[in-house]
């Protein structure tokens, strides 16, 4: 069983039961969103990976962890096994001690720095450039 949101935005909508249930009906509302961020989302799908998922590219000309902040990657999210990471010749990455990491690809262009922390560990699912 699970409870997946597909981009809801913010606001509510009435629900009608057309089920015929006994007892029945229970019509009610959702509401979604939130203030002031609106709902938390996460990354992970339980659709698995697909085929067309996008790169998500480094951004950050600091050095700054892997998975400290969204915003230092392109889709705004920490890569997870599905991702196609490209880690740009300006790229200073790195992976915390006994930290794991994952991406689905990875491409470390020339310049970029790597540094796996002891303990960490990347999980590459199909290759490394």
């Amino acid at each position: 069983m699970g409870l997946y949101h597909f981009e809801d935005g913010m606001g509510s909508s009435q629900l009608t039961d057309a089920s015929d249930a006994m007892g029945g009906p229970s019509h009610g509302v959702v509401q979604y969103g939130g203030s002031p961020q609106g709902p938390v989302w996460v990354s992970d799908s339980p659709f698995g990976c697909g085929d067309t998922t996008p790169p998500n590219t480094w951004i950050s000309t600091q050095l700054a962890n892997w998975d400290g902040n969204p915003d230092n990657w392109s889709l705004v999210l920490i890569p997870t096994e599905c991702h196609l990471v490209i880690l740009p010749p300006e790229a200073q990455v790195q992976i915390n001690d006994n930290t794991q990491a994952a991406a689905k690809t990875l491409d470390v262009q020339l310049g970029a720095i790597l540094d796996v922390g002891l303990g960490g560990i990347l999980q590459v699912g199909d290759e490394v450039n």
